[in-house]
């Protein structure tokens, strides 16, 4: 599995369709497979490395910090099928980006893990609160800051969490509105595979409001456009930032990712 995923990562295609990966034996979705899992667990693991995860071969995992565990499952985030008023409504007013947004989304940067507390003897499974979300991204994350405290007191697996942390360590942070802001400030309207990883990266690494108000799609004409964008942008920036700290765990330059 390593040499698979270093040569994933030596393409640096952060773009790629995880929906070609072989289905596995417990049949996972696409976003919970070997190969997304082994890239959130060295996404993690470069952002803060004293969590850990775990890769497992069923629709579940953990991260782990200071011998606490902290249970996951993984989604797609951003849906563009019809069944759902919200996609329905951009495809009706902007085919031409809709087709963009279903041609990438099961792409690294439209896929995460999201956290599966446990309240007393149940469940509270996000991806099915996501589906009565009308499968919006923005609408989930506001969810998740509104009821993580709850998470806390309630989920032994969320102690040693927050929806910060959260958002930090799946590189979810783009979201914020002030980093989404930030980014266009630098960037303006430029073509995301046109930026230069250490350009990327030197941005990234100024942002220091890590914490603040959620994207709204619903307050944007161009719906559309930011979404491609953000899928784009958190895929590419996730791929620079796990390139990054492998090199730079790297004793030798010929084991290195260029």
């Amino acid at each position: 599995m390593n040499e698979g995923f270093n040569d994933f990562l030596k393409t640096k295609n952060w773009l790629y369709d995880f929906s070609q990966e072989l289905i596995q034996p417990k049949q996972q979705d696409c976003e919970a497979r070997y190969l997304s899992q082994m890239f959130f667990k060295s996404l993690i693991e470069a952002i803060d490395n004293s969590y850990s995860m775990q890769v497992t071969d069923d629709r579940y995992t953990y991260i782990n910090k200071n011998n606490q565990e902290w249970l996951i499952h993984f989604d797609v985030m951003n849906n563009p099928n019809e069944c759902h008023n919200f996609a329905k409504g951009i495809k009706e007013s902007n085919e031409e980006g809709w087709n963009e947004w279903y041609k990438y989304y099961h792409s690294i940067g439209n896929l995460t893990p999201i956290p599966w507390p446990k309240l007393g003897r149940a469940a509270n499974n996000l991806q099915g609160i996501h589906k009565r979300l009308g499968e919006r991204w923005d609408k989930l994350l506001q969810y998740c800051a509104d009821n993580w405290d709850l998470w806390i007191q309630e989920d032994i697996y969320c102690k040693d969490s927050s929806f910060t942390i959260y958002m930090k360590l799946t590189c979810q942070v783009v979201y914020y509105q002030g980093v989404y802001d930030s980014f266009i400030e630098k960037f303006g309207d430029c073509v995301i595979g046109e930026i230069e990883d250490n350009k990327l990266l030197e941005w990234y690494d100024t942002v220091k409001d890590f914490d603040g108000k959620i994207l709204s799609f619903e307050d944007k004409s161009d719906n559309i456009k930011h979404i491609n964008r953000l899928i784009s942008l958190r895929g590419k920036l996730m791929m620079a930032l796990i390139i990054r700290n492998i090199n730079k765990i790297c004793k030798s330059g010929s084991t290195a990712l260029s």
